[in-house]
């Protein structure tokens, strides 16, 4: 039996290396593959279907199939919308039990609420995202004014982030006196 020269050794060790390598990248990418095998396939589909209607004038029926479609998933977001408001967004009956919370979390945190009323008529401009949600789910205005530590004011925000309805809170200005370490906050929340 002859023995291999260099080049053919290192020939082999790169055969092994590389066929080694496919293997292992087979196996490791076959489920993405697939995956993405399946979306080329589906989006070649549409462009297909796209360009027989490109090729044909629309009919009346085609349009009212396409509206049917239309007015289904509508009617699914319509649901999705309802489902969102019962269970995240606080219901109007439990408002004032959700301020109640609030006050109760600040008292807990060891501030001191001096404000906490509806806001009907903002000074300010909204953010776009909350005017838009504003509009959307008619979500209720509060403004209100604390005093305390900056601490306990973080516990506080901490405990918002942890109730059951979602209290969005925005405009915050905190300003403190470094005499005394008491922390004046402002803020307006979204219930």
């Amino acid at each position: 039996m002859r023995k291999l020269s260099t080049l053919e050794r290192w020939g082999a060790v790169a055969l092994v290396i590389i066929g080694a390598t496919y293997a292992y990248l087979e196996l490791l990418r076959e489920p993405e593959g697939t995956t993405y095998a399946d979306l080329v396939k589906k989006n070649n589909s549409l462009v297909q279907s796209v360009q027989t209607l490109k090729d044909q004038p629309p009919s009346p029926e085609g349009i009212g199939r396409s509206a049917e479609k239309l007015k289904t998933e509508l009617a699914e977001m319509r649901e999705e919308l309802e489902t969102l408001r019962a269970n995240i967004l606080t219901p109007p009956a439990m408002l004032e039990e959700t301020v109640m919370h609030i006050s109760e979390a600040a008292a807990n945190n060891g501030l001191r609420v001096i404000e906490l009323s509806p806001l009907t008529n903002p000074k300010f401009t909204l953010f776009p995202a909350l005017q838009s949600e504003q509009k959307l789910v008619e979500r209720s205005l509060y403004t209100m004014k604390l005093t305390g530590g900056l601490l306990a004011f973080y516990d506080f925000l901490s405990e918002l982030s942890a109730m059951s309805h979602i209290v969005t809170v925005s405009h915050i200005t905190i300003f403190g006196n470094e005499e005394n370490g008491i922390t004046n906050v402002d803020l307006v929340l979204f219930i």
